[in-house]
């Protein structure tokens, strides 16, 4: 990552920074999290520059998303998190690990919601993270299990009614 994307996303959401807001952000995730006080809208407008400059970008912009998540306040996840999403086709069976580290950081519903549909795009494409996925539905971690369960959402006619079955069962 050349720092200055980074920087310009800091610039940029320093700029739309509400202290008034931010508070009740907290409070709504339970007081796990920091907030800006920016709300999601304005925070993809501010973002949509740095994110179409890194996925011009061959591959995929690792120090920038590791940047976003080491941030202490949420707003800079859910770049992080916009950009996976953005990306999602460059990522592959290899990145899963990093994906489970992300997910087992800093997690809680609004992350791990959105990793749940990463993971599963890579799954759908490469089936060998089935195996993944389904000793993540034994996990002692609720996060890794809850991606585990989720990661078919929207796949209708493509859902492995077989290995969404295996692992419902496993969570029982």
């Amino acid at each position: 990552m050349d720092s200055v994307t980074f920087a310009a996303l800091s610039a940029a959401l320093a700029l739309l920074a509400d202290a008034t807001r931010a508070p009740a952000m907290s409070s709504y995730m339970r007081g796990r999290f920091a907030f800006l006080g920016i709300p999601r809208p304005a925070l993809r407008a501010a973002a949509k520059p740095v994110l179409k400059k890194l996925r011009a970008q061959s591959g995929v912009d690792w120090d920038f998303v590791d940047a976003c998540w080491d941030a202490d306040e949420r707003e800079y996840q859910y770049v992080a998190l916009d950009y996976l999403v953005a990306v999602r086709g460059r990522l592959s069976a290899a990145d899963v690990p990093r994906l489970r580290a992300l997910a087992q950081s800093k997690a809680w519903w609004d992350s791990i919601d959105v990793l749940d549909k990463v993971v599963g795009d890579i799954a759908l494409r490469d089936p060998s993270v089935n195996d993944v996925l389904r000793t993540w539905a034994r996990d002692e971690d609720f996060w890794l299990r809850r991606i585990a369960i989720d990661h078919q959402r929207g796949r209708k006619t493509h859902t492995d009614t077989e290995l969404l079955a295996e692992i419902i069962e496993a969570n029982f």
